[in-house]
């Protein structure tokens, strides 16, 4: 997950009068230990952001993709027990 500042950059544009569709992440988002416990090995997600810089040129929006997680949500693969 990756979490940015937004807030001078929404103000900035805002003060230009251009609208600004955003959804922040909120404690709500984050699985109960319940949740958590249903997740299966492969789960689908969408991302959409700007990876490495990339964007479609012509409208200016950022990049939707759909996908598979490459690693179940249990593998602690990087030694580090956090949720």
């Amino acid at each position: 997950m990756v979490a940015m500042l937004m807030a001078e950059t929404i103000g900035n544009l805002q003060n230009k009068n251009i609208d600004v569709y955003y959804m922040g992440i909120g404690p709500a988002m984050i699985p109960t230990n319940e949740e958590y416990e249903k997740f299966s090995a492969m789960e689908e997600i969408v991302f959409c952001g700007y990876p490495r810089g990339l964007y479609n040129e012509t409208e200016k929006i950022s990049i939707i993709r759909k996908g598979v997680t490459a690693t179940p949500i249990w593998d602690n693969f990087t030694n580090n027990d956090q949720r």
